[in-house]
């Protein structure tokens, strides 16, 4: 009798029989197991168990499986919990990816008017998993993906600073 961890990962690879494959593609990519964000370790079938690091942890614990679901985050900005915003960018090179993987990714802080390669403990400080174009953080800088574009003046007032993005900040002050 098959797991919930073997046709998850089936579905998941994209295969008939994954248990093979399982270990060797997936480790080290970030999951959602039972909805929460996890490096992944290994993976035992058929005790249905996952065996992973949560964030922060550097105990590797095991996590019997009810849901495994990958996290493969689109390009854009995320917002982060302390106000700042992340931007995530997907290599073209390695769109075959099943989950992610740090390797696979540009990761970039974004604030005060500039943005700085950052690391995959970023991640766990996502506020949600949806995506945006253009944001702004918490000091009003306004980007688009890592580059400001501009800055929020006052609440009836958004400042453009690169003419290359004028028409693109005017829609988006619009619909914001």
């Amino acid at each position: 009798m098959r797991t919930i961890l073997d046709k998850a990962l089936s579905r998941i690879l994209d295969m008939k029989d994954a248990s093979g494959q399982a270990n060797h593609k997936l480790a080290g990519t970030l999951m959602f197991v039972n909805g929460e964000l996890k490096t992944i370790n290994t993976f035992d079938i058929y005790e249905n168990v996952v065996y992973a690091y949560r964030q922060g942890d550097t105990d590797l614990k095991a996590y019997v499986i009810k849901t495994l679901e990958v996290f493969m985050p689109e390009t854009g900005l995320y917002h982060l919990d302390d106000g700042n915003l992340l931007f995530i960018r997907k290599s073209a090179s390695h769109q075959y990816s099943r989950s992610y993987n740090g390797l696979l990714y540009c990761l970039r802080i974004v604030y005060s008017g500039k943005s700085e390669p950052c690391s995959i403990p970023m991640l766990y400080k996502l506020v949600n998993y949806q995506h945006r174009n253009i944001a702004v953080n918490r000091d009003g800088y306004i980007f688009y993906w890592d580059e400001c574009i501009g800055y929020v003046k006052d609440e009836n007032t958004v400042v453009c600073t690169k003419d290359l993005y004028k028409q693109e900040l005017k829609d988006w002050s619009r619909d914001a």
